[in-house]
């Protein structure tokens, strides 16, 4: 993606400075990615980058430049593809505070590449390592092996979400899609992650938990 990149005008892209929801997050977002040389034309998705499956969240993408890797762009302004209304609604914080807790609770590296400008507002993108499957045809772990991962790792289900109350993360979007079936076990794609209001301390690294897998 060197050289992709190109700060369009305001008036190109339907973003941070339109009155709305998180305008302040989306300004903020703008402004550190402009100074970074992080904003990307439309173009690159359909230039450089090749199309794999994605699903409602994201567009998935491969770069030859970058192997190992799956880019995932989101919707402009994090909507849905589908068009239908999120809820609960989706901040720029809280979608990037997603993505950091995976890093920690589940061992993940995703980053951020940058920020797609387009009409109907700013898409993000960011990467994620590629994640094979044991079978490729038969990729996703049933309901049972993610319920029995999710206790292993330290999460309870309740009330609509699983919560693992050592450290306050909730967790929830854990169907079968999110996930994948490695030759080491279960491996999380897709989560959704916050904490408890009121949560206080450091969140419990991944590594905490490999001994109970061990056994």
């Amino acid at each position: 993606m060197a050289g992709t990149s190109g700060p369009p005008g305001r008036s190109e892209c339907a973003g941070a400075s339109e009155p709305g929801p998180n305008r302040d997050e989306w300004q903020a977002l703008e402004e550190f990615a402009q100074n970074r040389g992080l904003i990307f034309e439309a173009e690159l998705l359909d230039d450089t980058l090749l199309p794999r499956k994605g699903g409602n969240e994201h567009e998935t993408y491969t770069d030859g430049a970058m192997p190992g890797w799956r880019l995932k762009v989101t919707a402009p302004r994090l909507a849905l593809f589908s068009g239908r209304q999120r809820f609960p609604g989706v901040t720029p914080l809280s979608y990037f505070e997603s993505w950091h807790l995976a890093n920690l609770v589940f061992g993940d590296a995703v980053e951020f590449l940058g920020m797609i400008a387009t009409e109907e507002g700013y898409r993000l993108m960011i990467h994620q390592p590629e994640v094979e499957a044991v079978d490729p045809d038969n990729p996703h772990p049933t309901k049972p092996e993610i319920n029995a991962w999710l206790r292993t790792m330290g999460f309870e289900y309740d009330e609509g979400a699983w919560v693992r109350e050592a450290d306050g993360v909730v967790l929830t979007d854990e169907h079968e899609g999110n996930f994948i079936l490695t030759d080491t076990g279960v491996y999380p794609i897709d989560l959704h992650l916050r904490r408890l209001k009121g949560a206080r301390g450091e969140v419990i690294r991944w590594e905490h938990y490999l001994a109970r897998f061990d056994g």
